[in-house]
């Protein structure tokens, strides 16, 4: 690959902005806590001003390893106080622009990711209370968007996880 070295370059940009709910389900937040619904969804474009193909670059642009991609994520949760528990789920999704042909797309090189989603659901036991110590059980679908016929086309993983925070 050319090293572009004194040439101009594309500049890296990137533009993200998210909303997020906390809703408490009886109407009124309570010192004490109670059953609520959270949500988060997040929307990111990205663009390290990398443009051709591996072995042709027109640019290199500024940061090669961060293609022109739009990600996409999308988190709720119900928490039950008294059961200590909440239920979660997750779609997550990273996509390379289609500015890139797809024969790029599934020959790129490990160091750039490629396009994948990412859905997940579970549930938590809240042993302690605000987060302090809890125990997760999560199942993850992982797909490789852009994996040609003859590869994996993605994952199945199941995570059992403690989480305590230390202050």
């Amino acid at each position: 690959m050319p090293t572009f070295v004194g040439a101009s370059k594309n500049a890296y940009y990137g533009v993200s902005g998210a909303a997020f709910i906390n809703l408490p389900l009886s109407g009124t937040p309570s010192p004490r806590g109670g059953d609520e619904i959270v949500a988060l969804v997040q929307v990111g474009y990205y663009d390290g001003g990398f443009r051709g193909t591996l072995t042709a670059p027109t640019n290199a642009g500024t940061y090669f390893a961060v293609l022109k991609q739009t990600n996409y994520l999308a988190e709720a949760a119900y928490y039950n106080h008294a059961g200590h528990f909440s239920i979660f789920g997750k779609y997550e999704q990273r996509k390379i622009s289609g500015d890139y042909a797809l024969a790029f797309r599934q020959a790129l090189p490990a160091t750039i990711s490629p396009s994948q989603t990412w859905i997940a659901g579970g549930l938590k036991y809240y042993v302690a209370p605000f987060n302090l110590f809890n125990f997760a059980l999560q199942y993850e679908r992982i797909n490789n968007d852009d994996a040609p016929g003859t590869q994996q086309g993605g994952t199945n993983n199941v995570t059992f996880q403690m989480q305590m925070i230390l202050y």
